[in-house]
């Protein structure tokens, strides 16, 4: 058994191949561990790798929303505010209310007169188109939609509602 060699040959020689040296134990086993060896610092250098490249990412995107938000912000600067005068027109009609000599002579006026009084035009509107958008069934969302889209038809029609007592 001392003679036989690992593939039992008892040292004969197969096809004229010579035998493959021995390899010591320790030297095939330290290449095997560095075979198996995790490699940390290439992992290492990939999520670094990574991480920067997510980085960049995140700063072309904070780039592109900086310039939406300014973008936004010239574009309402340059907005003109809807301002619907809700307050004035009130004024007005009581100021025109005491002009005629009071809510009792006020009431006895035609809408075309009250209208004429306060300066409204357009008093041949429809009731319905009125309580569309002001009274007690009306869609609060439709009036603010048409006050943020026609600020001076919405004004109108408020005076109108005021005038048929709608409000």
């Amino acid at each position: 058994m001392a003679n036989e060699d690992v593939n039992g040959n008892n040292g004969e020689n197969n096809g004229g191949t010579p035998p493959a040296a021995a390899v010591p134990a320790t030297d095939l086993a330290a290449r095997v561990a560095e075979a198996l060896k995790p490699d940390f610092e290439g992992k290492l250098s990939a999520a670094l790798a990574e991480i920067e490249r997510l980085k960049s990412e995140r700063a072309t995107q904070n780039e592109t929303i900086e310039a939406r938000r300014l973008e936004l912000a010239v574009a309402q600067a340059r907005h003109a505010p809807v301002s619907l005068n809700s307050a004035q027109n009130d004024i007005k009609l009581h100021k025109a209310v005491e002009a005629v000599g009071g809510p009792a002579l006020w009431h006895s006026m035609t809408l075309e007169q009250q209208a004429a009084a306060i300066g409204v035009e357009g008093v041949e509107t429809k009731d319905s188109e009125i309580t569309k958008f002001f009274g007690a069934k009306s869609s609060g969302m439709a009036a603010n939609a048409l006050a943020k889209s026609d600020p001076a038809r919405y004004s109108r029609l408020r005076q109108i509602a005021k005038l048929r007592g709608i409000l």
